[in-house]
């Protein structure tokens, strides 16, 4: 058993892990494409005769997936900010929101955007 470090966040871990303990980061894929490697000739491909189906792994790290989540989060703290602000212009008969309210929730829905691009990106990038 050797250690390797984790593509995503460098931590050493077992070559026999199936997952980095610190990303939940895929190893196993990592070390057949290095057997692939290796041993040339070796296919690794499923067999489509048999039935089976292929397992497809997922190598974007949970880093990448909680910054795509925090933004969609952001985005719609940013909607809520803008309704509530329509809902209480409502209330105060006035039928004309607050520029300020609209304009904040504005900007927090334009980050959002932002940050879910640059994350997306960023998960597309680290994505193996």
């Amino acid at each position: 058993m050797a250690l390797v470090k984790c593509s995503e966040c460098g931590k050493e871990i077992s070559d026999r892990a199936k997952t980095c303990i610190g990303c939940g980061a895929p190893i196993a894929a990592e070390d057949e494409a290095r057997k692939s490697d290796e041993a040339p000739g070796t296919d690794f491909s499923p067999n489509i005769q048999s039935g089976e189906q292929p397992i497809t792994i997922e190598r974007t790290g949970k880093k990448w997936k909680l910054q795509i989540l925090l933004a969609l989060g952001t985005i719609v703290v940013g909607i809520i900010i803008i309704a509530v602000t329509g809902v209480a212009a409502t209330a105060s008969h006035t039928h004309v929101a607050p520029v300020g309210g609209v304009a904040f929730g504005s900007v927090v829905i334009l980050a959002g955007l932002f940050w879910f691009v640059g994350a997306a990106i960023a998960a597309w990038w680290h994505h193996g």
